[in-house]
Formats: structure tokens, C-alpha cells, sequence
């Protein structure tokens, strides 16, 4: 399984949750299984985004997707965006 493992500060984050929500990026059709949403504890604007995929080459497509979006969102409501794509390679529950 491949990820999006993406990171930004948002201006406030409920607008940006709305946004998320209304899905610009189309996560369904592009090829999104289920996703993570993390918050920092000291600066709630401070959000982490995991998006799980089938494949790394979707993964990688769907990074490309939501660059323009980033891009596109109101003046500082999404600032030093950046993403990445991983696979897990070890995972443990204790």
C-alpha cells in the first residue's frame, strides 16, 4: 500500500475542513481508500494529511492532483504545503 503523506498550515482550520470536505481534488475517482486527518496539539492550523492508496502509481498521480489545488485555495488559507509519497514498510500495534 503507498501514501500521500502531506503537511500545511491552514488560516483556520474549519474553512479548510469545508473545503476538504467538498473534495476539489476528487479522492474517490482518484483512487483515495480511506484517509487520515492529524491536527498539532499546539497549533490546531497545523494539519497533516495521510491519504492511502493501492499503489504507489496512484499515489503519485494523486500528489500531482493536489498541488493545483493547494495552489488554487484563497490567499494564505493553505501556506507551506508539501507532500510526499511513502510506503509502509514496518508497522507494529502494541
Amino acid at each position: 500500500m503507498a501514501h500521500v503523506h502531506a503537511e500545511f498550515t491552514v488560516s483556520e482550520y474549519g474553512q479548510w475542513k469545508a473545503m476538504f470536505d467538498s473534495d476539489p481534488a476528487g479522492r474517490q475517482a482518484g483512487g483515495v481508500r480511506s484517509y487520515r486527518i492529524s491536527r498539532g496539539i499546539n497549533d490546531p492550523n497545523h494539519v497533516l494529511l495521510d491519504l492511502n492508496f493501492d499503489d504507489v502509481p496512484t499515489a503519485e498521480a494523486f500528489l500531482e492532483r493536489l498541488k493545483p489545488v493547494w495552489a488554487s485555495a484563497p490567499a494564505g488559507a493553505i501556506q507551506n504545503a508539501t507532500g510526499v509519497v511513502v510506503e509502509a514498510v514496518d508497522e507494529v500495534q502494541l
